[in-house]
C-alpha cells in the first residue's frame, strides 16, 4: 500500500501488443485517515463567544458552519474526502458516499470494493495514449499576470518601480526591463474594483508619481460541463415533528419586550484591540502603522531605523537589530516568539498592523536574556493597506476591471428569538468561510453567543500540502454565571 497513491488506484493489465485486457480499481487509505480537532469556547464581553480550534490540520484554510445541536438544516452526503477521492472516479449516483470515510472497517472496506467493482468506469483510453497522445490545451492558471509599460524620465531611477500594498499582495519592489521599459508581476490575485497604487524610488528612498499603463491578462475560456448526475430525488421527510408555519412572527414564551434604548456614545475599538491574536497586556501599548508610515517608509526595517535608539543591520535574508545602550532585540510575531529576527526581512511596512519594543522585556522574563523584545502583529486579510479609501499622493492609481470577486461576507439573520423550534431545527449561529490554521493546526475566531446551550461546527478544509479535513464536533457553551 506505501507504493500505492492515496485514494483510488486503477490497475491494468496489458498482453504483450500493449493491448489492455483487465483492469482493475483498488482503494487505498493510506494516508487519508481523517482526525478530529478540539473546539474550546470561552465567553467573551458583548456577548460573544471565542471560539478556539486546536489540532485541525496545520497551515490550512477551513469552511465552518457553526449551528445548533439539534439542527435540521445540515444534512449533506457529501464531504471533502468523498467528493475528491471517490466520486470522479465513479459513473452514475453514489448513495450516502460519506458512509464509506467514517469509522471505517472491514465490512465498509468490502462495500467500497463492490462499489467500485459495480461503478467503476476507466479514465484512460489507452489507445489514444499509445498512438495519439494528448495535447497540452490550456496552460496551468495561477491568478493573473500584470503587465505595465512606464515612462521613465527621473536620471535617478533605479529600475525598480513599488507597487503598494494591496488585499492579497505586500508591498513589493518590481523590476523593470530597462530597453522596453515594461515589468510585470505573475500569480497576482487582485480583486474586482480594488485600486492598485505605483511609485517611482529613486536611490534614496524619495518617491514619484510615474506614468504608467497597466494590463491585467489571463487565459480566459468557456467551461461546460458534459454530463451532469442529478441528486438523489428520493425525498426524505425528517422534520414532520416540527411546525414551521409563519416562522418570521415566532413569539416564545421566554421572549423580553425591552423598551426603547438610545445609545448616547459608542467607543470605537483600533485594530489592535480587535486583533484576537493580540494578549491584554499589549491592547494600550501598541503603535498602529498609519497610512503616513506606509508612505514614508517602503520597508518595516526602514521604519526601525528611524526610531532614535536603535540600528538595524541587513544581509542576505537574515536581519538584527542592537539598542544603542548596548543590547539586542528578541522577536516576538503575533504572539511567537521567534529564535532570530530573520522574519522582518524585506518585510513591507504595510503588512505589519501594530508593533511595541518592550525595552525592560517585562513580559518575558528571564526568557528575554537580558535583551529587549520587539512585539509585532501582521495585518490580515483586507485589512492590508491599500484599499480605496488610502491616498497615496506620490502614486500612480489604477483600478481593476476585470480582477476576482471580493468573498461575500456572512451576516447572520435577524431572528425574533434563539429559544425557539424553528431556530433549533433551522438557526445559523455563524460561518467562516477561511479560517486560517498555524504550523500547529490552531485558529480563532468570534461568534454571537445566542444563548443555545449545546452547538456544533461542521468543519471542512484543506492544508497547503493536500491534506484535508471533515469533522464535525459538538460543544456546551460554557455558563456566564
Amino acid at each position: 500500500k506505501n507504493d500505492l497513491k492515496k485514494g483510488v488506484n486503477t490497475i491494468t493489465l496489458f498482453d504483450e501488443k500493449n493491448n489492455p485486457i483487465l483492469e482493475r480499481m483498488v482503494f487505498n487509505r493510506t494516508g487519508i485517515a481523517s482526525q478530529t480537532p478540539s473546539v474550546k469556547l470561552q465567553q467573551l464581553p458583548k456577548d460573544s463567544l471565542l471560539v478556539e480550534i486546536e489540532k485541525a490540520i496545520p497551515n490550512a484554510k477551513l469552511s465552518i458552519s457553526v449551528l445548533p445541536k439539534n439542527t435540521l438544516a445540515y444534512d449533506q452526503e457529501s464531504s471533502v474526502f468523498s467528493t475528491m477521492y471517490l466520486s470522479p472516479y465513479l459513473s452514475g449516483f453514489i448513495e450516502n458516499p460519506n458512509y464509506y470515510f467514517g469509522d471505517v472497517s472491514d465490512q465498509k472496506d468490502y462495500d467500497l470494493d463492490l462499489l467500485l467493482l459495480t461503478q467503476g468506469w476507466s479514465r484512460y483510453e489507452w489507445n489514444d495514449i499509445f498512438y495519439h497522445p494528448p495535447m497540452e490545451s490550456h496552460a496551468f492558471e495561477d491568478g493573473m499576470v500584470l503587465e505595465g509599460t512606464v515612462q521613465i524620465q527621473k536620471p535617478r531611477f533605479n529600475g525598480n518601480i513599488i507597487l503598494h500594498g494591496t488585499a492579497h499582495h505586500g508591498q513589493q519592489l518590481i523590476p523593470i526591463n530597462q530597453e522596453q521599459n515594461k515589468f510585470f508581476i505573475t500569480s497576482f490575485f487582485p480583486e474586482k474594483d480594488e485600486k492598485l497604487y505605483f511609485s517611482f524610488a529613486d536611490k534614496k528612498g524619495n518617491l514619484t508619481k510615474p506614468g504608467t499603463y497597466v494590463a491585467l491578462t489571463n487565459a480566459m475560456y468557456a467551461d461546460r460541463v458534459l454530463k451532469t448526475w442529478t441528486e438523489n430525488p428520493e425525498y426524505k421527510n425528517d422534520m414532520e415533528e416540527v411546525n414551521v408555519s409563519n416562522v418570521e412572527n415566532i413569539i416564545s414564551d421566554r421572549t423580553i419586550q425591552l423598551d426603547e434604548v438610545v445609545i448616547s456614545e459608542v467607543k470605537k475599538t483600533t485594530v489592535s484591540e480587535d486583533n484576537v491574536f493580540t494578549p491584554a497586556f499589549l491592547k494600550n501599548k501598541l503603535k498602529e502603522i498609519d497610512r503616513r508610515a506606509v508612505n514614508d517608509h517602503i520597508l518595516f526595517t526602514d521604519l526601525i531605523r528611524s526610531l532614535e535608539p536603535y540600528d538595524v543591520t541587513e544581509g542576505l535574508g537574515s536581519v538584527s537589530i542592537r539598542s544603542r545602550r548596548g543590547g539586542g532585540v528578541n522577536l516576538v510575531l503575533d504572539g511567537m516568539r521567534l529564535p532570530n529576527l530573520d522574519a522582518l526581512y524585506r518585510l513591507p511596512t504595510g503588512q505589519v498592523e501594530s508593533y511595541f519594543f518592550d525595552r525592560l522585556s517585562r513580559y518575558e522574563g528571564t526568557m528575554a536574556g537580558f535583551r529587549e523584545t520587539l512585539y509585532v502583529f501582521l495585518r490580515r486579510g483586507e485589512e492590508l493597506l491599500g484599499e480605496a479609501d488610502i491616498d497615496f499622493p506620490k502614486a500612480t492609481e489604477i483600478t481593476v476591471n476585470n480582477g476576482f470577486e471580493r468573498p461575500k461576507t456572512f451576516y447572520m439573520p435577524k431572528y425574533t428569538t434563539f429559544f425557539s423550534k424553528a431556530f433549533e431545527n433551522f438557526g445559523t449561529i455563524h460561518w467562516i468561510t477561511d479560517l486560517e490554521t498555524n504550523t500547529n493546526g490552531n485558529g480563532k475566531f468570534k461568534i454571537l453567543n445566542t444563548g443555545v446551550e449545546e452547538i456544533s461546527f461542521f468543519i471542512e478544509g484543506m492544508s497547503t500540502n493536500g491534506r484535508f479535513l471533515s469533522s464535525e464536533v459538538t460543544v456546551n457553551v460554557p455558563s456566564s454565571k
